[in-house]
């Protein structure tokens, strides 16, 4: 076994001690009735020779939220059992900042592997019950202007603020529906300075070719990709689930 695969079985092991089971690419343990910790690992194998940096994230799964977001989204899933929301170890730790673990290949790794393990038991169950589930996500998605915003919608209902969640969705259709100006992204920069790709409106390129246009750029540019998520276009899916939501009551 090379070392990434000595590390996930090591993992593997640890976290069934601790009474979690694997699906797909996180384990999970049930929390309560309608709770379940998640945790993932990334393994990095790249950086250095005969090194692999681990770094885990600690989720929080939601059976009712993520039920009704599935109904809303006309989803399918056998087991929903995934994060609802999930934030990076090292976030949630006293530092607040990106945390890897550093294994070394044909060494004694036990220390590191107890002291990831030491982090994971300390403040990863931790951040399970700090606040309650309404409050958690509130706070997950505050900060966040695209993504999850759904789950946050779903959030108020659940709380009985189904207006709440309705002001979410109309907040980001008003902000997707602007499409912003090549001034607007400049922001007050010279136009050599920045490079404005529109979705749709731009010749595809290879990586090459955006590797070049990159290059040619003068210290401090910048390029711009604009999707067409932020290109004033709304996904007719979006639509449906928000007229979806609704008719909840």
């Amino acid at each position: 076994m090379n070392l990434t695969q000595i590390i996930e079985k090591e993992i593997k092991e640890r976290l069934k001690k601790l009474g979690f089971k694997k699906k797909q690419y996180y384990f999970y343990k049930q929390w309560n009735e309608n709770t379940y910790l998640t945790i993932g690992f990334g393994i990095v194998s790249f950086k250095l020779p005969g090194h692999s940096y681990v770094s885990p994230t600690i989720g929080i799964c939601y059976i009712d939220v993520n039920r009704l977001y599935e109904k809303l989204s006309d989803r399918e899933v056998a087991n929903n059992i995934y994060p609802t929301v999930s934030e990076g170890l090292g976030y949630i730790m006293p530092e607040n900042t990106f945390k890897e673990w550093d294994f070394v290949e044909n060494q004694d790794n036990t220390s590191t592997y107890d002291d990831m393990f030491k982090a994971i038991t300390t403040y990863g169950f931790a951040y399970i019950i700090q606040k309650d589930r309404h409050d958690r996500i509130v706070d997950f998605f505050k900060t966040r202007e695209k993504a999850g915003h759904q789950i946050l919608s779903i959030s108020y209902f659940l709380n009985g603020e189904k207006e709440k969640g309705l002001q979410v969705f109309n907040d980001f259709l008003e902000r997707m529906s602007h499409r912003p100006t090549d001034e607007e992204i400049r922001r007050g920069k010279k136009p050599e300075d920045v490079i404005i790709l529109r979705a749709g409106e731009t010749t595809p390129m290879t990586g090459n070719e955006m590797e070049k246009m990159f290059n040619k750029l003068p210290s401090g540019g910048e390029m711009v990709i604009v999707g067409a998520g932020s290109n004033g276009q709304i996904d007719p899916e979006y639509l449906k689930f928000v007229e979806k939501y609704k008719l909840l009551s």
